[in-house]
C-alpha cells in the first residue's frame, strides 16, 4: 500500500554501484529500511544528497506489512531545509551526535508520532538556535530518554543525593556499584530535569555529565555501543 509520511534519515549505506540503503525514522511507520535504486548514478548525485543523515523528508512510500525485504520509496522531497546547521561546525557536530544516538537507540518499527515530533523539533530548534549551545546535547539525551521509557526519576535532595544510573532514579544511599552521580553532577541533573530553561551545566561538568548520560543509555538499551561523535563535543563544549 502507499503511505504518505515524513521521515528523518538516520543512516545511509552505499549499495551496489548506484544505489543506497537508508534507515529512516518515519512518523507513520516508525523505523524502516528503504532501497533507493539508481540515486548515485551519473546525473543523479543531487538525489543521493537528499538522503544524508539528519535530513527531514516528505515521502510517499510503498509499505509491505509482511516486512519481507527492503521497503521502497515512490516520491520524496526535502521537508525542511536547514539554514544554518550545514555551515556551523558546532551545530553540525551536535546534529551528527543526535543521529548517532538515534541510529543506535531506535530499534522498533512501530510508529511513535510523539518521538518523531520530538526529534524533528529538536533538529529544527538546533538549526534556528542563537547564542549558547553548550548543554543542548545533554538536554537532548534527557528528553530522548523520556520518550524511550527511562527518564530519570525523582529529584536531588538531602534525602536522595545520588543518581543511580542502573536504577534510573535518585536514591538515598550510595550505590555499591560505580555507576552513579553524586555531588554537583547529581544536583545539575536534577535542575535540568526541573526544566529550568535558564539553568546551564557549568563548562567543567559538561564532559563528565555527557559521559554519564551516554552510560544511562547503555544501561537501558540492549546493544547500545560506545559512542564516537561525542568526543568532538567534549572539545567544543568543555
Amino acid at each position: 500500500m502507499l503511505v504518505n509520511t515524513p521521515g528523518i534519515v538516520l543512516h545511509s549505506l552505499k549499495y551496489s554501484e548506484t544505489s543506497l540503503v537508508c534507515k529512516i525514522f518515519t512518523e507513520k511507520l516508525g523505523l524502516q529500511s528503504y532501497l533507493l535504486q539508481g540515486v548515485r548514478s551519473a546525473g543523479k548525485k543531487n538525489k543521493a544528497a537528499l538522503f544524508r543523515p539528519m535530513n527531514m523528508l516528505d515521502m510517499v512510500v510503498y509499505h509491505k506489512k509482511d516486512h519481507k525485504g527492503l521497503q521502497r520509496i515512490k516520491e520524496y522531497s526535502l521537508g525542511y531545509i536547514y539554514r544554518d546547521m550545514p555551515f556551523n561546525i558546532v551545530k553540525s557536530s551536535l546534529a551528527m551526535f543526535y543521529t548517532e544516538v538515534l541510529h543506535h537507540a531506535i530499534k522498533e518499527d512501530a510508529a511513535d508520532e510523539d518521538l518523531y515530533h520530538f526529534i524533528s523539533k529538536s533538529l529544527e530548534e538546533l538549526d534556528q538556535a542563537e547564542g549558547h549551545l553548550g548543554d543542548r546535547h545533554i538536554r537532548f539525551l534527557i528528553g530522548l530518554s523520556g520518550h524511550l521509557g527511562f527518564l530519570p526519576e525523582g529529584d536531588h535532595s538531602d534525602q536522595t543525593p545520588y543518581f543511580d544510573l542502573v536504577e534510573g532514579s535518585f536514591v538515598a544511599s550510595r550505590p555499591i556499584h560505580p555507576n552513579y552521580l553524586d555531588g554537583q553532577l547529581s544536583v545539575h541533573l536534577s535542575k535540568v530535569l526541573d526544566s529550568e530553561e535558564d539553568h546551564t551545566v557549568p563548562a567543567p561538568l559538561r564532559a563528565p555529565m555527557l559521559e554519564k548520560m551516554i552510560d544511562l543509555f547503555r544501561y537501558h538499551i540492549d546493544g547500545f555501543p560506545q559512542m564516537r561523535s561525542h568526543t568532538i563535543l567534549r572539545e567544543l563544549f568543555s
